[in-house]
């Protein structure tokens, strides 16, 4: 038993140390080029960074298609991508531990309700175009995936929110705090979610506008989600119309998309 977790142990290093020598591929490369927005904003260190942890995550993650969908390569960096982005600049030393398994639909799958119609005694069954359980998997709908990335200013991305999740998920719950970076405050983080999170629940009963999804109003965990979505993808908006958890993003990702212009 000792010679096995030995052998697996020696396995596990060599195959580490192999992928701290690859090269990032040239072909990978201009697929973030091209189809990346942040990408080119990152000074080169950064750029370096989320190079390695790309290739960590396609090393060590599964991708699985559903039903007969075909997986290209050029989905897998990019999918990569988004959820390395993430925690480029974070403190997370582990890349996703939980995750092993992505799965890639072609469009929007049906996910059956565990409640039960009373009209017909059957389970409704409601398109989704991403989930996210705690210790994996995460599923896309890769039209919406793709329809995100080409209106990037849009503040909807799917790979964003479900990923979100992830992190959410890496404290042993979803409750729309993940695990902060040293010196964060948590104290800080609930006061000004629970603020703005009530705030947008008082908007969809009083039938106002916001420009955060009412989806957020779900719970805390979709709330985070859909402002982690809008901090990227609508920066420059969400600064100016919430300040205050702009910073609070801007502290934990150590990022500032509303420079990405």
């Amino acid at each position: 038993m000792h010679r096995i977790t030995l052998s697996v142990f020696l396995r596990e290093k060599l195959r580490a140390y192999n992928l701290k020598r690859r090269i990032f591929p040239d072909e990978y490369e201009k697929i973030l080029i091209e189809n990346f927005y942040p990408y080119s904003f990152l000074d080169l260190h950064q750029q370096k960074k989320l190079k390695f942890l790309i290739l960590y995550f396609l090393e060590y993650k599964i991708f699985l298609s559903i039903e007969e969908f075909k997986i290209e390569p050029s989905m897998k960096v990019l999918v990569a991508a988004h959820a390395c982005l993430l925690i480029l600049n974070t403190d997370e030393k582990k890349i996703y531990p939980d995750l092993t398994t992505i799965y890639l639909s072609e469009s929007s799958f049906d996910e059956k309700e565990k409640k039960i119609s009373l009209q017909n005694m059957r389970a409704p069954e409601n398109p989704r175009l991403g989930e996210s359980w705690k210790h994996g998997p995460v599923i896309i709908a890769w039209d919406t995936s793709l329809h995100d990335l080409s209106h990037w200013t849009g503040g909807a991305n799917v790979l964003f929110h479900e990923f979100a999740h992830q992190l959410d998920g890496r404290d042993g719950g979803m409750d729309g705090t993940p695990i902060l970076n040293k010196g964060s405050s948590y104290k800080v983080w609930q006061l000004v979610m629970s603020k703005h999170y009530t705030d947008l629940r008082n908007k969809a009963l009083q039938h106002r506008k916001s420009d955060i999804d009412f989806y957020g109003t779900k719970n805390e965990a979709e709330f985070f989600a859909v402002t982690v979505e809008e901090f990227f993808q609508n920066a420059k908006n969400f600064n100016q119309n919430h300040p205050e958890l702009y910073e609070l993003y801007k502290e934990y990702f150590r990022l500032d998309p509303k420079n990405w212009i």
